[in-house]
């Protein structure tokens, strides 16, 4: 008895075509049903494989529309195409710099309200109910249970600009924060992020954290703003005592 497909091979597979030429940059790849059929696997495993490509930075996944191949795909250097060519590097930089924005690090508004920096943005919002990553579902005490979550992927006329996501637990009742504290790091870009944003997980973001507190101290509110670090600017205003 042959041995499971593993979705390392799978996603192997899916890269040689990709650099083969098959797929072009800017074309779709196939759906998990697809990959699931051809190669005699489950949806679960087909899923890894093609996440697998968007982690790598030869694909991005666009909601609701499927996985594409990147404008620039993954290649190790000195590798070439089908006719010979060095295939382009991914994400090389333009011959004019995109222009760098100007946010508010300071938020302090609901998850869909337009704040400093954000009033020519467009966004592509999504809803759901998903266990939030493990720091925050500490902060918030929901542990591996799902809460309503919202994305909003934002784009300006150059492409996505930020991924903000809103974590609000579920609660009997609700107050008005009392107490607002805020956070701000950089680090490489998650599967999720690179794939919203549009770039490989080698990119730098800057992540922007939000908790909401109630008076009595619980965790109400959590909203995470993750920036594409070349483009964004955060600025922080405050008053002086």
């Amino acid at each position: 008895m042959a041995p499971p497909i593993k979705w390392e091979s799978v996603s192997s597979a899916l890269r040689a075509e990709i650099m083969a030429g098959t797929y072009a940059p800017g074309a779709p790849l196939p759906s998990i049903a697809d990959v699931s059929t051809r190669y005699d696997i489950g949806n679960k495993t087909a899923r890894k494989a093609l996440n697998d490509l968007i982690s790598q930075g030869i694909a991005v996944a666009h909601k609701g529309r499927g996985t594409y191949v990147a404008d620039h795909p993954l290649a190790p250097f000195g590798e070439t195409g089908p006719e010979g060519d060095a295939l382009t590097p991914p994400h090389t930089r333009p011959d004019t710099p995109r222009p760098r924005r100007t946010h508010a690090a300071r938020r302090r508004a609901p998850a869909d309200a337009p704040t400093a920096g954000d009033d020519d943005l467009h966004a592509l919002t999504t809803t759901e109910r998903a266990p939030a990553p493990t720091d925050i579902a500490i902060i918030l005490g929901t542990g591996g249970n799902d809460v309503p979550t919202v994305r909003r992927i934002l784009s300006d006329d150059h492409g996505p600009v930020a991924l903000r996501t809103h974590y609000t637990p579920d609660t009997e009742a609700r107050a008005d924060a009392t107490t607002v504290v805020t956070h701000t790091s950089a680090r490489t870009a998650t599967a999720e992020e690179a794939g919203a944003l549009q770039t490989s997980r080698a990119t730098v973001v800057l992540v922007h954290d939000e908790t909401s507190y109630r008076l009595d101290g619980p965790a109400i509110e959590y909203t995470r703003t993750a920036y594409r670090a070349e483009t964004i600017r955060l600025s922080d205003q405050y008053q002086p005592r």
